[in-house]
């Protein structure tokens, strides 16, 4: 059986936030064919965070996390989510 190297995505470019969910679903993509979606919490929101960039290291530290939900992989992505994407009010934008 032939083995080969996944690379992760690029780095995520924080100039451009509404890219997030792209980007997201490519890690998503990386995670599952690398086999890191089987590794524990804290090895999945490492990866998360170090794929990112060095800028989400100091965005990771204003979500006042526990140590524990630090480690918590899908509460990192809710919290990387809310501060990306931005909730849109459809009646206030109708006025």
């Amino acid at each position: 059986m032939a083995s080969w190297q996944i690379n992760p995505p690029e780095k995520f470019d924080f100039g451009k936030p509404d890219m997030w969910p792209k980007w997201r679903k490519r890690f998503d993509r990386f995670r599952i064919a690398s086999g890191m979606d089987e590794k524990d919490g804290p090895s999945q929101t490492n990866a998360l965070i170090y794929t990112m960039g060095e800028r989400a290291d100091d965005i990771f530290s204003f979500f006042t996390l526990t140590e524990d939900q630090g480690k918590d992989y899908e509460l990192v992505v809710e919290k990387f989510e809310n501060y990306f994407v931005k909730k849109r009010n459809p009646i206030f934008e109708r006025a």
